[in-house]
C-alpha cells in the first residue's frame, strides 16, 4: 500500500511540474517574438553592441554606448573599428561612424533558425558598407559590416526598440 501511494504521489508531482512551467515558457518565447517581428516590421530599432571580433577570431568586449541606430532607411553608426587601429593604445580612436540613409534594404525570415535577416548597403563619404544583420526571436543579434576596401567586422549585441528621445536620428 505504501509503495501504492509513493508512486501516486511522485506522477501527482511530476504531472504538477511539467503542467506549470508548460504555459509560462511557451508564452515568454512568444511575447518575446512578437515584440521582436514588431520592431523588424516597424522599422525603428536600436542595435547596441555588446563585443566585436578581431580578425584572428578573438572576442573583444566593448565598453557601452557603441550602437547603430535604423529608422526606416536612415541607418546612425557609432561603432569601433578595431581592424583598423595598428596599436594597442589607440584601438578605439578607430570608429564606424556615419549617419547616412541606406541605397537598398531588403529583410528575411528564416524559419529554420528562426531569425530575421536584414541586408542594406550604405555609401559614406570614404567606401560603400555592405551591412547583414541577423536577429534571432530572443532579440539578440549580430551584424556584420562588409568593406570594399578592408576586412569585415562582425559584432554581437542585442536589439531594442528606440528610446523617446533617440527617435529622430
Amino acid at each position: 500500500m505504501k509503495t501504492c501511494g509513493l508512486i501516486v504521489f511522485f506522477l501527482l508531482v511530476s504531472w504538477v511540474y511539467s503542467s506549470a512551467q508548460l504555459p509560462y515558457s511557451g508564452n515568454w518565447e512568444r511575447k518575446e517574438s512578437k515584440e521582436i517581428k514588431s520592431l523588424v516590421e516597424s522599422g525603428e530599432f536600436l542595435f547596441t553592441a555588446d563585443c566585436t571580433f578581431k580578425r584572428s577570431g578573438q572576442k573583444v568586449p566593448l565598453s557601452y554606448g557603441y550602437d547603430l541606430r535604423i529608422d526606416h532607411d536612415f541607418v546612425a553608426c557609432w561603432l569601433p573599428d578595431l581592424e583598423k587601429s595598428q596599436t594597442w593604445s589607440n584601438r578605439q580612436s578607430e570608429r564606424l561612424q556615419f549617419r547616412q540613409v541606406a541605397q537598398s534594404s531588403r529583410v528575411l525570415y528564416d524559419e529554420r533558425n528562426r531569425s530575421y535577416q536584414i541586408f542594406f548597403d550604405v555609401d559614406t563619404d570614404s567606401e560603400r558598407l555592405h551591412l547583414q544583420m541577423r536577429i534571432g526571436v530572443d532579440g539578440k543579434a549580430q551584424l556584420t559590416v562588409i568593406s570594399d576596401d578592408r576586412e569585415a567586422v562582425r559584432f554581437e549585441g542585442e536589439v531594442v526598440s528606440m528610446p523617446a528621445r533617440s527617435r529622430s536620428i
